[in-house]
């Protein structure tokens, strides 16, 4: 995660405190570990749905050593956009009871699936409620 899109982001949940963040896009586990920490300090009930169709591992510093991992941070390993995955995505909303739900889009970066998926949770963000699309501008880390 950018740092400067991580401050960013933290001052959003600060501000408007969703009970549940769903993230894809897991990678190593340390931005669901950074949102979580930031949305328990306002909400001891919140929760960090992470989804990835890979569970990724070999990081110097593991996020399942997180001691929110599994109790406040709920990994998925699948695609957002498979049936089985949106259920179990559901099922855990329903679960916490949530209310005010965040979409952080920031998994493959390719239009087809990140449409895919944006299509799949939409019904699940209310009215002025937020979806973010992260790395729109992936040009700048191409050679010149």
């Amino acid at each position: 995660q950018n740092p400067s899109d991580a401050f960013a982001i933290q001052d959003f949940l600060w501000t408007e405190q969703p009970d549940v963040m769903i993230e894809f896009g897991t990678y190593y586990g340390g931005s669901a570990v950074f949102f979580a920490e930031i949305m328990t300090a306002y909400n001891p009930a919140a929760h960090v749905i992470t989804i990835d169709p890979i569970e990724w591992r070999g990081a110097e510093v593991e996020a399942t050593s997180s001691p929110l991992w599994g109790s406040m941070i709920h990994p998925i390993v699948g695609l957002p956009s498979d049936p089985a995955v949106r259920s179990r995505v559901e099922r855990l909303l329903e679960e916490f009871g949530a209310k005010r739900v965040f979409i952080s889009e920031d998994s493959s970066h390719n239009a087809t699936e990140v449409l895919d998926n944006l299509v799949s949770y939409e019904h699940l963000i209310g009215p002025c409620g937020w979806i973010l699309v992260q790395d729109t501008k992936l040009s700048r880390l191409e050679a010149s």
